[in-house]
């Protein structure tokens, strides 16, 4: 089956999984009638460097996406459902091997408009080092983030994503695969949207892997902000903490 099939062939998640316990799959589906795959529109992506000038070389965009092996398994109501409504909508961030910045490189991302969806492949070369701030802002009613890929043996990033949006509903997975002797900082930092629903997953495959998974939540008045995370240690000698904070007012 491909992924829309898949999809559409699949029934309502059930309450009692533990995924799905606090936030239902239709109250974060863009329009709620979850037998639906909606059309919905590409954001606008923009690769800067810290000044806002043009990123480094050896870091870019490309239209497209990554076959990877070896990704942890996601749920398969989003997983489906991302990848269907995100076939005309996919990027690679490609870094090369080797690449290294001293400041931190950021991808932004302009939720405007209605609805849009994002599929970016990571592509972390080999011995790379750099800091990633991926932004998003705008004040579109729904955006949906498919992020897959793998990070290169020996690589040190530091992957910052950041929700900054005005309004509307967010819907964020991540699958990522972490490479022998690589070492990774995950920060997630949500203080913008209505409703974040978001299953961040990774799988440290290869011995040596090192993983911090950071998180910086505010909430403020009816916001509805729910994180899902699993760490896969696969591979022997490999080391993972997760902190996660949160602030909360309001309703």
């Amino acid at each position: 089956l491909d992924a829309a099939a898949e999809y559409l062939s699949l029934d309502e998640p059930d309450r009692s999984s533990h995924l799905w316990k606090y936030t239902p799959w239709r109250r974060v589906h863009p329009t709620g009638d979850i037998s639906s795959i909606p059309d919905v529109e590409t954001p606008r992506l923009r690769l800067v460097g810290l000044d806002g000038g043009d990123a480094p070389e050896g870091i870019r965009l490309e239209e497209g996406v990554m076959s990877v092996s070896g990704l942890p398994e996601s749920d398969v109501v989003t997983g489906s459902f991302l990848q269907a409504a995100s076939a005309s909508s996919q990027w690679i961030l490609r870094i090369e091997p080797g690449f290294s910045s001293q400041h931190p490189v950021i991808l932004d991302i302009d939720v405007n408009g209605s609805s849009s969806i994002l599929h970016l492949s990571l592509d972390v070369g080999r011995l790379s080092e750099l800091e990633l701030i991926t932004r998003m802002r705008g004040s579109g009613e729904w955006f949906g983030l498919l992020r897959t890929g793998e990070i290169g043996a020996g690589a040190i990033l530091n992957d910052v994503v950041v929700c900054l949006q005005d309004e509307g509903t967010l819907l964020r997975v991540d699958s990522i695969a972490i490479g022998r002797d690589a070492q990774v900082r995950a920060g997630t930092v949500s203080s913008g949207s209505e409703r974040t629903k978001a299953d961040l997953r990774y799988r440290m495959g290869e011995p040596g892997g090192n993983l911090r998974v950071l998180g910086s939540v505010l909430s403020a008045d009816s916001m509805h902000i729910d994180h899902h995370v699993e760490i896969h240690h696969d591979a022997p000698e490999t080391f993972s903490r997760l902190t996660w904070n949160s602030a909360c007012g309001g309703d």
